[in-house]
């Protein structure tokens, strides 16, 4: 047996280093939150659950000064509404799930505390809809009065996601019916797998194993897998375009989808782009190029596209 002296054991411990302490996961129900402010500042910073395209309103029981409110990342969001004792948040896709943001704020009255921090976690679908914010503790008629409001406010969130998951879960035009699977042969828009006869560039950073194209009435589309490798940085499409030697450029008239591709997600690296193309205008091949939005500029560049 391997007997180890008081020195070797030191110095096998100082090798090592140090634990690295790992950060807790944010649990979070969802629905209706409660946040108790305490009046001595406690370290204790409250977390709170958002989640792209779904509302977060926070309500205080006093007026907030609107001028100090700081969100970090607030242009990655669709819409930031104080009020004057709410704030309502409504995330865009530009967020990416385990992103954590700084929301400070602070009273007008004064009273201690006199100011509030929270860590904003986004989160993939999770998300607290309605947070209440109080700074002493309430009486049991007054808390019963607010449930009754909450639940009322809970339902006018829940009405106003679903009107935003509408607006925002499919494209239109030649898009929309893509992701939504309604093109069959019975619309008159089949189509046409075209995986074998493009060419994809040497510098492409992704690989594309699969490529469809469409040509409706008034319009074609493209739809490509994008498979990105193990370690790459999320790819967002930040604009495309379709050009042919003889037809020239078409106007492109949207990608989807507008959120990141993240390596190891099957189901996000779908991308469809889409085009105005009248009746012969979609003859002979085309190239499309895929760019990203911001970042270092990766590009993806695909030759030889035709159209049924």
């Amino acid at each position: 047996m391997l007997r180890l002296s008081g020195v070797s054991l030191v110095a096998l411990l100082l090798l090592a280093g140090p634990a690295v302490a790992q950060p807790a996961a944010t649990l979070c129900k969802g629905g209706v939150r409660r946040v108790e402010l305490p009046a001595a500042p406690t370290g204790k910073m409250e977390e709170v659950c958002i989640s792209p395209w779904l509302a977060t309103t926070f309500s205080f029981d006093t007026d907030v000064v609107r001028e100090s409110i700081t969100l970090e990342g607030r242009e990655r969001f669709a819409k930031v509404d104080p009020g004057d004792s709410t704030l309502k948040l409504v995330p865009s896709e530009k967020l990416v799930p385990g992103e954590r943001l700084r929301l400070t704020l602070r009273f007008k009255d004064g009273a201690a505390p006199a100011s509030a921090v929270f860590t904003l976690v986004v989160q993939a679908a999770q998300v607290d809809t309605y947070v209440e914010v109080h700074r002493e503790k309430r009486t049991v008629e007054s808390c019963q009065q607010e449930l009754k409001e909450s639940a009322a406010e809970l339902q006018q969130c829940r009405a106003e996601n679903e009107q935003l998951r509408a607006a925002k879960g499919a494209p239109d035009g030649l898009r929309g019916l893509i992701v939504t699977g309604e093109i069959d042969t019975r619309t008159g828009i089949s189509p046409m797998d075209i995986t074998r006869s493009i060419a994809e560039r040497p510098g492409n950073p992704f690989n594309v194993p699969e490529v469809s194209s469409y040509h409706s009435k008034h319009g074609v589309a493209v739809q490509l897998k994008l498979v990105m490798p193990a370690g790459a940085a999320p790819f967002t499409v930040g604009g495309a375009k379709l050009e042919g030697k003889e037809q020239g450029a078409l106007e492109v008239l949207g990608v989807w989808p507008p959120w990141p591709l993240v390596p190891g997600k099957a189901d996000r690296g779908l991308v469809i782009v889409e085009a105005k193309a009248a009746a012969g205008e979609a003859q002979g091949p085309f190239t499309l190029t895929l760019w990203e939005e911001g970042g270092p500029q990766r590009k993806v560049v695909i030759d030889h596209v035709t159209f049924p």
